[in-house]
């Protein structure tokens, strides 16, 4: 079997192919499973607290209001707590919403310049999260909050 590193280098040699036959002689030989790289995390992690993470994509209308619920729910539980924000490359006004939230010391933005996905999004958030427990919810207010203490 050839390695992923060997079908790389294969692949650059030849260029940006767009032959379906050369990449599907590539391909097969590629031993699974692939793993992407994720960003390097930022802190230990800290047991006892929660990470909440919300991935959005063009959410203008409701993207401030769940963060401040959330925050506002957060505070209550007197917990340790972070809400990490993924911003993956909107094209309204969700950055502009997000900056108004963004004074929380407890709420973390993270903005891609493009769209990368929302897969993406949820492993760089988990990348980043500080705390061993850690929440996923939506950024229009679709899953009940109220239930994540």
């Amino acid at each position: 079997m050839t390695s992923i590193v060997e079908c790389c280098e294969d692949v650059a040699a030849i260029g940006q192919s767009q032959d379906r036959l050369t990449w599907s002689r590539l391909l097969p030989e590629i031993e699974l499973p692939i793993a992407v790289p994720l960003p390097p995390k930022a802190a230990a992690t800290k047991f006892g607290g929660v990470t909440v993470v919300v991935p959005c994509f063009n959410e203008q209308d409701m993207i401030a209001v769940t963060v401040r619920r959330l925050t506002d729910l957060m505070r209550d539980t007197h917990r340790p707590y972070e809400i990490i924000v993924v911003d993956d490359g909107s094209t309204d006004a969700t950055p502009l919403e997000l900056s108004s939230c963004s004074y929380e010391p407890h709420v973390t933005v993270l903005r891609h310049d493009t769209n990368r996905g929302y897969g993406y999004s949820i492993k760089r958030a988990v990348a980043q999260a500080q705390y061993e427990t850690i929440v996923l919810t939506d950024a229009d207010g679709t899953y009940p909050i109220e239930r994540i203490p």
